[in-house]
């Protein structure tokens, strides 16, 4: 047996291993070392934006995750399929031109507005007022019955007020809210009187990834917004946002509007309001 020849692989398994160990050291430090940083500086914002009179009770992430984009397109329709969707092909078309649609069916009217924004009204009350667990049932059952598809809807509020009882949804995409997406809903007595709707469909998913900017870093945007002052944040998470008016896209409401779809951070508020922060 060679043993200078079996020394010599030895030292090198001993060198090789040795540096492996080290990088592995060296890598953890780093790791927990921008654990620490991004704590620190979290911890520095919160005293900051207390200065200015906002306050946060909830951790600052100090990790943004990276997100799938994907392209984005405002939920669009036409007279006749508003017709047949709300009125099942009755009621009348009594505005049509170029930014505004209007149908009307007795008491009840839909309007269509910008190429993206859907109103519906039905004024009056059918039985009594009803629960905010069964308004949610409702509301569900009629977006389902005119052909909307409510799998991507999250129930962000619930207010009762009297007799009616006022519901608040927003888009969610693979765990993430979909901002600013809504759909307002108010069942009076038993029935939907109401609805306002801005909503988003995806179209394709893309294969680059995005990462809002540091959520300390982007709270301190809130300095610049006299009316945050007093306000309470209890929750900050990612999300997505789609604002075509950012990327351009705006030229010609009457045509559908597309885009890519952008990331930031969702805040949410002791008062119950939300903000979002653009991320990048």
């Amino acid at each position: 047996m060679d043993w200078t020849k079996s020394k010599n692989i030895f030292i090198i398994v001993l060198l090789v291993t040795n540096l492996i160990l080290l990088g592995l050291y060296f890598s953890k430090n780093i790791q927990y070392r921008g654990r620490d940083e991004s704590w620190r500086f979290g911890r520095e914002v919160k005293k900051v934006l207390e200065r200015g009179d906002i306050h946060v009770k909830t951790s600052i992430p100090g990790k943004s995750p990276q997100l799938p984009t994907f392209k984005v397109a405002y939920e669009s329709a036409d007279g006749p399929r508003l017709n047949q969707r709300f009125f099942g092909g009755l009621g009348e078309i009594t505005r049509n031109e170029a930014t505004y649609l209007q149908l009307v069916y007795g008491e009840a009217s839909v309007h269509f507005i910008d190429g993206r924004r859907l109103l519906y009204e039905a004024p009056g009350h059918i039985g009594q007022a009803v629960s905010g667990e069964r308004a949610q049932q409702i509301a569900l059952e009629f977006l389902e019955l005119r052909g909307f598809d409510t799998q991507d809807m999250e129930l962000v509020d619930v207010k009762e007020q009297g007799d009616e009882v006022l519901l608040s949804y927003t888009a969610k995409v693979k765990g993430h809210y979909l901002e600013s997406t809504y759909t307002y809903i108010t069942v009076s007595g038993a029935q939907v009187s109401s609805m306002d709707r801005l909503w988003v469909n995806l179209l394709e998913k893309r294969p680059e990834k995005r990462a809002p900017m540091p959520a300390a870093k982007a709270l301190l945007h809130l300095l610049d917004q006299p009316e945050m002052a007093g306000k309470t944040i209890v929750d900050i998470a990612p999300c997505y946002y789609f604002n075509p008016e950012e990327q351009g896209a705006v030229e010609d409401l009457t045509r559908t509007l597309e885009g890519s779809s952008s990331v930031g951070w969702r805040l949410s508020f002791e008062d119950g309001t939300e903000l979002v922060l653009p991320g990048e």
